[in-house]
């Protein structure tokens, strides 16, 4: 999958790995495909949007940042 051509630049792709459906919002929990990592990418969207982008398990997906709400922490 290519980079999807939007003026957000942080961009990452995954895979939907579960989808949790509620009375309005959907908790989409996408696996990182670049990384080598257990960690997750979780995101909270409206449950029509998953109808309409069609959304399903295994869907590769690319999750998008805009700068201005990107935190950094420094260990």
């Amino acid at each position: 999958m290519k980079r999807v051509n939007i003026s957000a630049k942080n961009q990452i792709r995954g895979k939907i790995i579960a989808l949790d459906p509620g009375p309005s919002v959907c908790m989409v929990t996408i696996d990182l495909l670049e990384y080598n990592t257990d960690e997750n990418i979780y995101s909270s969207i409206p449950v029509d949007q998953v109808d309409e982008l069609n959304l399903k398990l295994d869907d590769t997906v690319i999750c998008l940042f805009p700068a201005s709400s990107v935190m950094i922490a420094k260990e």
